[in-house]
């Protein structure tokens, strides 16, 4: 029963409708995931959806949500964009002094 539902939900303008609803946040304000595509396919349908066939659609329609990474309380963004300035640059006068040479930047986490 579950798959007929959802196969008649999902036609291409249904496809197009969850798309839309897929580009903000999930109805809890949350992200996406496999059980809130089902139960809102299971709120327009008006018929039950298992959680399984909400993220088989979020895998069919090559859904990815791309979350930031997360970043140190104590990290210094304008000395790290200074420090990557001052390394272009270092580069760049390098290249200039050995044109022939191929220029590699090779860095080391300190931990």
């Amino acid at each position: 029963m579950f798959i007929q539902v959802a196969s008649r939900c999902c036609q291409t303008q249904s496809q197009a409708h969850l798309w839309l609803a897929l580009g903000g946040l999930a109805e809890d304000g949350g992200l996406w995931n496999g059980r809130k595509v089902a139960d809102w396919i299971a709120q327009l349908t008006g018929k039950p959806i298992h959680r399984q066939r909400g993220w088989e659609y979020l895998r069919q329609m090559n859904f990815r949500q791309l979350v930031p990474r997360a970043q140190h309380d104590e990290a210094d963004t304008l000395a790290a964009a200074r420090m990557e300035k001052k390394l272009d640059l270092e580069r760049e006068r390098l290249q200039a002094e050995y044109p022939e040479a191929d220029i590699e930047v090779w860095a080391m986490d300190e931990h």
